[in-house]
């Protein structure tokens, strides 16, 4: 029996039932917070990439920061901001875990909305935030949203993706598996993630996260051009 055949009957099963968890909003919720350690890192993340720019707008402009958290689910994200006073905005396709981000975060607002298309003016976000939405799109569609990015995104904005990368020779053996049954069938390394940001978006640094089992990469990305920095 071949081998890709073996480790297909063997992932099937896990296959199966993240299909059914990712159906119950409650559910998928819960499951990730046990694969993500409670989301500590990503939240640690966003703290040291998007919290001193907010702080200056409340400073300079006196008012709340304006975020767009692109591809949203279940909206378990919205507390790191929401808890600071931004005026959050999280938008998916997946209209069940829209329904339960509203109901569970009342402060802030969902819509049911394509990343590609998205209904909002010109330099409307401060910043933008994408956590494992892209690993699933190919190279024209994750270009197509990024494009979108650049438009609605303030041209002194930032922008922070997260998203799962394939590690060869990693002992992350149980990442490597939640990878697997994830399903997301464009897992990039972090080389060839980059090249899908250009000309749209500047890098200005890029480090690998651990967050609880899963590996993820961090790009920071900017409209305009300031010098590149890499880490990690």
């Amino acid at each position: 029996m071949r081998e890709d055949s073996v480790l297909e009957r063997v992932i099937a099963p896990v296959r199966k039932l993240v299909r059914r968890m990712s159906a119950q909003p409650q559910m998928w919720n819960l499951f990730r917070r046990i694969l993500e350690g409670n989301f500590r890192e990503e939240r640690r993340v966003i703290s040291e990439e998007l919290m001193p720019e907010a702080r200056r707008i409340r400073r300079e402009e006196r008012r709340a920061p304006r975020v767009l958290d692109l591809g949203c689910g279940t909206g378990e994200l919205a507390p790191a901001f929401l808890s600071r006073g931004f005026d959050y905005v999280g938008v998916d396709i997946e209209p069940e875990r829209i329904e339960y981000a509203q109901r569970t975060y009342p402060k802030g607002r969902f819509h049911v909305m394509d990343a590609g298309a998205l209904r909002y003016p010109d330099g409307y976000f401060d910043q933008i935030l994408v956590t494992g939405v892209l690993h699933h799109l190919s190279d024209d569609e994750v270009r197509r949203i990024v494009r979108e990015m650049k438009r609605v995104l303030r041209p002194d904005g930032r922008a922070l993706v997260m998203e799962d990368i394939a590690l060869r020779g990693s002992l992350n053996l149980l990442g490597a598996l939640v990878h697997l049954a994830d399903e997301g069938s464009h897992i990039r390394q972090p080389k060839q993630y980059a090249p899908l940001f250009v000309p749209e978006l500047d890098l200005k640094a890029t480090y690998p996260v651990r967050c609880g089992v899963c590996d993820y990469q961090a790009f920071v990305l900017e409209p305009a051009g300031v010098e590149v920095q890499q880490a990690g």
